[in-house]
């Protein structure tokens, strides 16, 4: 399978969070000191809870019904980091047949918000559906995600400043079985948050790491899938499929906004051709082009970038199409390690094939600063 620049820009979990982009703040410049301090400061648990969007959930005065532990709750995946005006998943799985969820917010004090929200899970499931324009787009760009079993979707209004809370959370299925509850603390990150970061990266090459063996790709070279398949009369013959990218553009910007464009061409094989006259024969190469932008945030702690998207748009073979998400429809599309080292910038990915826990092949993407 092929692999490139935009799988590691694109790859991720999706968000389908709440947001416009007229209501987004960002750093404004500030200093990185500025924007930690600010990102630090305890919120309220009422004004947190107040000024939360949840798809399918009900507000009810008070504390969440007893739980029994009839169920389990694990929330081993959940988020610790949440965005302005976006807000936050809660990836969770369980034992039960899940039918709802209980979420309550807590102060970083101890202290509990007045209410909770009741969550019906599958009403805050059937938000998450994309557009003709990003399933496109997506297959496109590479893109690739892990599904969790559950996975609840918790939007901020514009309200929510920069700071830290917890919430409680426990399910509950339709037997009447309430799981225990379990804490987890977020931080509201700003927009934007590393000075280093903003500039014009350009990318460079790509370097893929798998059983101790290191193969590189520079952009403008094509990256190629070669094969032997069988034609009508039984012989074999010998093919490849290439992708080229001429070029790839990642702007971060101060104010907490970023772009990112590249353009590349497919090489594709011409499949019924090839098997009747058992030699490879090709498609005219597709060209195109694909571009984003959106909003940016970086944990330097964790060296961790998070890029979230709200324009979209695909030009292929004179034909173009674009899309402008309005509020719950924001686009998570990277989270993950980032390195800035002057003028260079290395994106991390790493991937565990057989799911034991370690990693099996590591790709590196190199940008350099305009």
């Amino acid at each position: 399978m092929k692999r490139s620049i935009t799988t590691a820009l694109i790859a991720g979990a999706i968000i389908l969070a709440s947001c416009s982009k007229d209501d987004k703040e960002t750093d404004g410049g500030i200093s990185d000191d500025a924007v930690e301090q600010l990102e630090n400061t305890p919120l309220q648990a009422n004004e947190v809870s107040d000024n939360m969007i949840i798809l399918g959930a009900t507000k009810n005065d008070g504390a969440p019904p007893t739980p029994n532990d009839g169920i389990s709750l694990d929330l081993s995946g959940a988020e610790n980091t949440a965005f302005l005006s976006e807000g936050f998943n809660i990836p969770l799985s369980s034992n039960g047949n899940l039918v709802g969820a209980y979420l309550q917010i807590k102060a970083n004090d101890g202290e509990l918000a007045d209410s909770y929200f009741d969550i019906d899970i599958n009403a805050n499931q059937a938000g998450k559906t994309a557009s003709s324009i990003l399933k496109s787009w997506k297959e496109k760009s590479g893109i690739t995600r892990k599904e969790d079993d559950v996975t609840l979707d918790v939007d901020f209004e514009a309200a929510i400043e920069p700071g830290t809370f917890c919430y409680v959370l426990c399910v509950y299925d339709g037997e009447g079985n309430i799981s225990n509850p379990q804490e987890v603390c977020v931080t509201v990150e700003s927009w934007g948050g590393k000075s280093e970061a903003a500039g014009k990266w350009n990318y460079v090459k790509e370097d893929v790491t798998h059983d101790g063996e290191t193969e590189s790709y520079s952009v403008g070279e094509p990256d190629c899938y070669v094969f032997t398949d069988f034609c009508a009369n039984q012989e074999e013959y010998q093919a490849s499929e290439c992708y080229t990218l001429e070029y790839g553009i990642l702007e971060i910007n101060t104010d907490g906004t970023f772009s990112l464009d590249f353009k590349g061409e497919d090489e594709n094989l011409n499949y019924e051709a090839s098997y009747n006259q058992c030699e490879a024969v090709y498609d005219a190469k597709t060209v195109y082009r694909v571009q984003t932008s959106g909003y940016w945030a970086y944990v330097d702690d964790e060296n961790r970038l998070t890029l979230v998207g709200y324009e979209f748009s695909i030009e292929e073979e004179g034909a173009s199409e674009s899309e402008t998400l309005e509020d719950g429809e924001g686009e998570l599309v990277y989270d993950g390690q980032a390195f800035f080292d002057g003028n260079m910038l290395k994106i991390l990915e790493e991937e565990d094939e057989d799911g034991d826990g370690v990693s099996d092949s590591t790709y590196e993407y190199f940008f350099e600063k305009d």
